[in-house]
């Protein structure tokens, strides 16, 4: 049996975006185009601290996008 990656949506900054849990462990969030006009693709990958260092980067990224 193949292993396969899980695919979500989630809400982020009040919009839905696509969520991949890839089965090496790396994650992305994408979206064709943002309320900005913006095509948004983020992957993160590495060991479980990279993953929490990557998603706070993107955390970091939408809140000082608003400042």
């Amino acid at each position: 049996m193949e292993a396969k990656s899980a695919t979500y949506t989630i809400l982020f900054d009040g919009e839905h975006y696509d969520y991949v849990e890839n089965i090496d462990g790396s994650k992305i969030i994408s979206k064709e185009r943002n309320k900005r006009g913006f095509k948004i693709y983020i992957e993160v990958s590495g060991d479980p601290e990279e993953h929490k260092e990557g998603m706070q980067a993107v955390k970091d990224f939408f809140v000082k996008s608003y400042m």
